[in-house]
């Protein structure tokens, strides 16, 4: 059940996208748990993101900017260098815990990593 009814808090730029959402599980209607595991809504978060039509990484940008390579992006992950190359076009899901040091390291959004906004800014 909402707890208000839904309101537009403020208005934004087009640069600015992306959806914050939280969620309180209400125990009358959750009655098996309202206790969940970060792992199992990680990936599941994580598959939906890579199911988003147009999703581009720009990870290559990113390291290219910094004059890094490949292995030195792989290093810093602990991660072969072919792994990360992998990530890099496109072949391979990045796991959670990889895009967010990634975005830490970069100090970018990961918005802005999965290609869901042009702002590099974190919020």
């Amino acid at each position: 059940k909402s707890v208000e009814p839904l309101k537009i808090i403020e208005e934004c730029s087009k640069e600015r996208t992306g959806t914050s959402v939280s969620f309180k599980a209400d125990p009358e209607i959750f009655k098996e748990t309202t206790v969940y595991n970060y792992d199992t809504l990680a990936t599941r978060l994580e598959e939906l993101a890579f199911l988003n039509k147009g999703l581009r990484i720009i990870l290559k940008d990113l390291r290219e900017d910094r004059d890094m390579k490949q292995a030195d992006v792989a290093k810093l992950l602990g991660i072969l260098q072919t792994v990360y190359s992998r990530y890099e076009r496109g072949f391979q899901n990045i796991p959670i815990e990889h895009l967010l040091k990634l975005a830490d390291f970069y100090n970018v959004s990961t918005d802005y990593i999965l290609g869901r906004t042009n702002n590099p800014n974190k919020m």
